[in-house]
């Protein structure tokens, strides 16, 4: 799907015929909420962590007897000032890119190709050898986390050449038409939390659902702008749980830890981050959550 707003929030908004990125009050708020609850979520689970497996370990060493991690830091030198301030601009440059030129993920990828090989040549003092070196070592590590993405995207093209997709997010959408506004948001929340699983792509989703939630939450009496909310939160959310989204799997892949594993820790993260989504909704709901 190619589209100028390559963002889950743009595209679910100009499907819904809003302003793009308008309403950004409210979602700020649920931003805040959500960041300081997945702060309580990992310090807490940190400090059981260390209970469990490291019950006299402190941040002070205050015994001698205490074993010492063997720990080296690197002095901040002039090549990673300088590979700091290439990233620096190439964020600033994609924010550019998207927002006023229309880039997409082609343009993207080509920026960060070159932020990789600009960084390397600088980190290295032109030496390609030792770029391309660096180069394969990362691709070493990512093997495991590609085989993930492609199983995970194998789902989604099925799903796609059968022709299921549209049926599932329309069978969903019907309970809706049946609730109050509140509860209505609700099951918005929860009806994308389901259809992720089915559609874990942001774009994808948004090209799916919105065209039936539209007109749905018209006549239900939810606004626009609080649907966009909804789904974007279920979209965000509970990709962290979504065994076939493809970037959780690459993620976790990479590090090494098993789907399983990252259930265990993540499902508490968003059963909170649900309650938090329920509040906001609920305000948006009572407030008749407008475009601006």
């Amino acid at each position: 799907m190619s589209s100028p707003y390559p963002f889950n929030t743009g595209i679910a908004q100009g499907i819904a015929e809003l302003p793009i990125f308008s309403g950004i009050g409210l979602r700020l708020l649920l931003m805040v909420g959500a960041i300081l609850i997945g702060a309580q979520h990992t310090i807490a689970y940190g400090k059981k962590y260390k209970l469990a497996h490291h019950p006299n370990l402190t941040l002070e060493y205050a015994h001698a007897s205490d074993e010492v991690p063997d720990r080296t830091y690197a002095e901040l030198s002039r090549a990673h000032i300088s590979v700091l301030v290439i990233v620096l601009i190439a964020i600033i440059t994609l924010l550019f890119g998207v927002l006023k030129l229309g880039w997409y993920f082609e343009e993207m990828i080509s920026l960060f190709m070159a932020m990789g090989l600009i960084s390397g040549l600088i980190y290295f003092k032109g030496n390609f050898n030792k770029v391309g070196n660096a180069f394969i070592e990362g691709t070493k590590e990512m093997t495991v986390a590609v085989i993930y993405f492609g199983l995970a995207r194998s789902i989604m093209v099925v799903m796609e050449k059968a022709t299921v997709m549209d049926t599932i997010v329309y069978a969903l959408s019907i309970p809706l038409s049946n609730l109050n506004n509140v509860l209505a948001a609700w099951g918005i929340y929860l009806s994308q939390g389901i259809t992720n699983f089915f559609i874990p792509s942001s774009s994808g989703q948004a090209a799916a659902v919105m065209p039936i939630l539209t007109p749905l939450s018209d006549l239900i009496g939810v606004t626009r702008q609080t649907t966009v909310l909804a789904y974007q939160c279920g979209d965000g959310f509970w990709n962290m749980i979504t065994p076939t989204h493809s970037i959780v799997c690459a993620v976790i892949g990479m590090a090494g830890v098993s789907f399983t594993d990252w259930f265990k820790f993540a499902w508490r993260l968003v059963i909170k981050w649900s309650i938090w989504t329920l509040i906001i909704l609920t305000i948006a709901s009572v407030t008749n959550y407008g475009p601006f």
